[in-house]
């Protein structure tokens, strides 16, 4: 009954990605950025940190199949994080699957 599970590609929205050399500039960042959006509320368990950290917090998700990704990047808009989620993350992610 219905569609094959197997070919639905999977998709969900990751959070707010914040990733920096070290884990205490990332975090700084992510609350600089909800700060500068009117004093949001922090969202937890976000994937804020290193490369490898933010690998590891979004490697269960390809666990249980997901394999598209999306990332929030709040304004002001941090390109450092958007290129290095391509870059250094998305690979690391590749060589989990």
């Amino acid at each position: 009954m219905g569609r094959d599970h197997r070919e639905i590609e999977r998709t969900t929205v990751v959070g707010a990605v914040v990733i920096r050399d070290r884990r205490a500039e990332a975090q700084e960042v992510f609350a600089n950025a909800f700060r500068a959006n009117g004093g949001a509320t922090l969202w937890p368990d976000q994937p804020v940190g290193t490369p490898d950290e933010v690998a590891a917090h979004l490697a269960p998700y390809l666990d249980l199949g997901y394999r598209h990704l999306i990332a929030g990047f709040p304004a002001p808009y941090d390109e450092e994080s958007m290129t290095r989620f391509v870059t250094e993350v998305g690979p690391r992610l590749a060589r989990m699957r």
